[in-house]
């Protein structure tokens, strides 16, 4: 019989280290839409006031049921340093009227409807929200959603300064600095002088700029002036020599202003897309390249509106409206002098050299009168930075900037190379434009059509054998205000674009100015057929 034996000892176990086990994950790629009226709707890329509109916040990624989304610290800005806050860092709500708590229907979207608002003055609105991703908990089937009080209703106000007037407002809540003086609303407007609601208010209604207010005062001054002077002339019985001709030089300047108004309001879009595609390789301004005037129209329509294919036009009309009057009473009083006792018939080579250089100096002389306007309009017309804000409000902004970094001859950055254009292209221009209207018998029986080819064939010529010269005096407006610049001197300028793009960078958008160049002609057109009847 065997005997059983057991053996008792104790065995040590040495358990392996924790090992930490990591693994990278791609962080989700998220995007902020405007969409219309719901979160399916169609993207919105302007809206009218009172729109309603859904305001959608979304997070893509490949691993579900990872992260978790939160969207707070929303801002609205005007575009020129006016922000009011829509949403603390807690991701609440500060005005119900504004945007109410965000809902989130999923781990990684956020969104609220709302009604479109704007600021009184501005065309434009920019939102500017963060978004904090973070994993979710192990174990948990939804992430945490901030836990928001109704949201108060914010009393607007406007600190305007007015004799025994006080509006002001003071807003606590959660210890957050609130900005007052913002977006104009319909309920609760506190009642406000004589000059607020007869101008402020309808300058908001009009959706009008400063601008296109001063250029409003500024026709409606010129045409009561006008006016005046018409008038006085018809309670004169004997009107002397002098009097016909001061009243005939004010109704010359009418029918020129008038003129010019109407089609460089009507040419504005294609004078934009041209400076556009002239410029776009030659600065910071341009947003992206574009291929072609159709793609440049669609873009700008589409990014910035319908409207922007009309920025810069208030500059544009301001300088147009002198520019033009100046031209003709210019070339006028150089032509009666160079032409004085020159007969066309007998001595046209010398008829044809005097209205060459009577447009050439007309066109300078006017020019040097009007260089900062048409040098705001440049600069306006491509204020698009890559990052689609703004660097200026308006034309004054834009001259004033300018002045305060360089003085004010930076307003003539380019002089010499524009003069060097409008001597040339003018010279062209009424050369060829005087010589095919006065060798008809009488030019004043020609038909608004006849003027109007005339005037086209002239201008289109005139501009597309003097475009290098715009390329170059535009691009070296586009350089003031800069630190670095690119062009030392004019003849630089020639160089570097030459080198960078060949012969065809000196006509990016000669065609758009072809088709813009019609503005110019019914300038002159409108011109002569409004002086036949005036």
């Amino acid at each position: 019989m065997e005997m059983e034996r057991r053996i008792q000892k104790e065995i040590q176990i040495s358990m392996p280290p924790p090992t930490m086990h990591s693994k990278q994950l791609n962080m989700p790629v998220c995007k902020y839409e405007v969409l219309d009226g719901s979160p399916t709707g169609p993207p919105v890329y302007f809206a009218t006031v009172g729109q309603m509109v859904y305001h959608k916040w979304t997070c893509d990624t490949e691993h579900e049921n990872t992260f978790c989304m939160l969207v707070h610290s929303c801002f609205v800005d005007d575009g020129n340093g006016q922000r009011v806050q829509l949403l603390n860092e807690k991701g609440c709500a500060l005005d119900k009227y504004l945007l109410t708590n965000l809902e989130y229907p999923t781990d990684l979207m956020a969104g609220r409807e709302a009604h479109v608002y704007k600021y009184a003055d501005r065309d434009n609105m920019y939102f500017d929200c963060q978004i904090s991703i973070t994993v979710k908990e192990p174990g948990l089937d939804y992430c945490d959603v901030p836990s928001c009080p109704d949201p108060p209703r914010r009393r607007r106000s406007s600190n305007i300064a007015a004799e025994n007037t006080t509006m002001t407002a003071q807003i606590d809540y959660e210890d957050t600095e609130i900005v007052s003086d913002y977006i104009i609303p319909n309920d609760d407007i506190i009642s406000l002088n004589w000059i607020q609601r007869n101008f402020d208010m309808r300058i908001s209604e009009l959706c009008m700029t400063a601008m296109g207010t001063t250029v409003l005062v500024f026709l409606n001054a010129f045409l009561f002036i006008v006016s005046l002077v018409f008038i006085m002339h018809l309670q004169t019985p004997m009107a002397s020599t002098s009097s016909l001709d001061a009243f005939e030089t004010c109704k010359k300047c009418l029918a020129g202003s008038a003129a010019a108004a109407i089609s460089k309001t009507t040419t504005a879009p294609f004078d934009r897309v041209k400076l556009v595609l002239q410029l776009q390789r030659k600065g910071e301004f341009a947003v992206a390249e574009y291929n072609g005037i159709r793609d440049c129209l669609t873009k700008i329509r589409l990014e910035q509106g319908p409207m922007a294919l009309w920025r810069g036009n208030g500059a544009g009309v301001a300088r147009c409206l002198p520019n033009h009057t100046l031209n003709f009473a210019f070339r006028d009083i150089y032509r009666n002098k160079l032409l004085k006792n020159v007969d066309r018939q007998k001595s046209f080579s010398k008829f044809l050299a005097g209205t060459f250089v009577s447009g050439g100096l007309g066109g300078a002389t006017t020019l040097f009168i009007l260089y900062p306007f048409d040098f705001a309009r440049t600069r306006l017309a491509l204020d698009t930075k890559k990052d689609g804000s703004k660097k200026y409000t308006g034309m004054v902004d834009c001259l004033q900037k300018i002045r305060a970094r360089e003085g004010v001859t930076s307003w003539f950055k380019g002089l010499s190379a524009a003069m060097q254009f409008v001597i040339a292209s003018r010279a062209i221009f009424f050369g060829i434009f005087d010589s095919i209207r006065t060798s008809v018998e009488d030019p004043k029986s020609l038909n608004f059509a006849a003027c109007w080819a005339i005037a086209q064939v002239s201008i289109t010529t005139s501009g597309m054998m003097c475009y290098p010269l715009d390329t170059v005096r535009r691009s070296m407006m586009m350089q003031a205000g800069k630190k670095v610049k690119q062009y030392a001197s004019t003849k630089d300028c020639w160089k570097t674009l030459y080198k960078k793009d060949g012969f065809n960078g000196f006509y990016r958008g000669a065609l758009t100015n072809s088709l813009r160049s019609t503005g110019g002609a019914l300038i002159i057109t409108f011109y002569y057929e409004f002086s036949k009847y005036m």
